[in-house]
């Protein structure tokens, strides 16, 4: 039996009608730590048969409440500058706008969302020509696309797709340098199956298996890349996910982003240029967390002159692939 991978994955989705019971959680909970574990090093740890392992790792990522994968900076793929874009469409075009979009290789991820924006895109560029192309071709070329504002993304302050286990392997800042050939032939592979073993690696790279291990065990080390399970929110109760745009007062934008990564409920903060310092993605159980959140959280941190929120109803793209389609 192979495990089947999915490319792509809308984290708004309802999983397929799956009961997941407390053994699927404690899976899900190790492969959001290391989805490259045997399926016999996982059943020593749950207690049961490595067959038991694999069927219901597949039964998981059919349903759509896992989805195993490679995260990596996009900064060590030479994609030096990241856009996030905010477009307003013609009434009840959203949806065909962002099929258009979705389309583009280097659109990372696509939502549509309540509020200022009807879309909301993130992007991913080797240099500005690149940029400029996209901003005086692609979006011009997109039919009922009414307005579109573009904020390049300035600073990664964390950058987590861990729901279980909290910021443990959260990252954040820059790269220091980018990938060699080599590593970037590895990463190829990864990307079409994250869990594909060594032997299948060295024999498919023409490298030996040792050299392969290594190499891929120094680019985990430095967490430059990192193969995990990215659960879908939904599956644990966290049906909420927002953008929230921020305003700050000149000199404290290290001081608010270095205080919003401490909350859980922060997966993503950026900062930008434009009209907004900050931009970050939430996820929460319910409209009354988020309420108790803006209240009593954000609007405590020193430094916020105002802030913006957007209702993600859809995510027709996230996608977490650089080399691979």
């Amino acid at each position: 039996m192979h495990i089947k991978y999915k490319n792509e994955s809308d984290q708004t989705e309802t999983p397929t009608s799956v009961l997941v019971d407390e053994l699927d959680l404690k899976l899900a909970s190790e492969l959001e730590v290391d989805a490259r574990q045997s399926y016999g090093r996982l059943a020593q740890k749950l207690g049961v048969i490595p067959a038991t392992v694999r069927r219901r790792m597949q039964r998981l990522i059919d349903a759509r409440a896992i989805t195993i994968a490679l995260t990596a900076d996009p900064v060590a793929f030479g994609l030096q500058m990241d856009v996030l874009v905010g477009i307003k469409t013609a009434t009840g075009k959203a949806s065909a706008v962002a099929d258009y979009l979705s389309s583009y290789p280097r659109v990372m991820a696509v939502m549509l969302t309540t509020g200022r924006y009807d879309l909301m895109i993130a992007a991913a560029f080797r240099e500005r020509g690149e940029v400029f192309e996209f901003q005086d071709v692609v979006l011009r070329r997109a039919e009922d696309l009414l307005d579109a504002e573009l904020m390049m993304v300035v600073g990664m302050f964390k950058n987590s797709w861990l729901y279980i286990h909290g910021d443990a392997n959260a990252s954040s800042g820059i790269q220091t340098r980018c990938f060699d050939k080599q590593d970037l032939e590895l990463i190829k592979m990864l990307e079409l199956n994250p869990r594909c073993n060594i032997k299948f690696l060295s024999k498919k790279l023409g490298m030996r298996r040792q050299l392969v291990g290594k190499r891929l065990q120094s680019l985990i080390d430095s967490k430059m890349i990192n193969v995990s399970s990215i659960l879908n929110p939904r599956v644990i109760g966290f049906g909420t996910q927002v953008i929230v745009l921020i305003k700050v007062y000149l000199g404290k934008i290290n001081t608010v982003a270095n205080a919003l990564v401490a909350h859980n409920q922060v997966n993503h903060i950026v900062v930008t240029t434009g009209p907004y310092e900050i931009a970050m993605w939430i996820i929460v159980k319910d409209l009354n967390e988020l309420t108790h959140f803006l209240k009593d959280d954000l609007s405590g941190i020193p430094g916020i002159v105002s802030y913006e929120t957007m209702l993600i109803a859809t995510l027709p793209k996230l996608s977490l692939k650089y080399l691979t389609d």
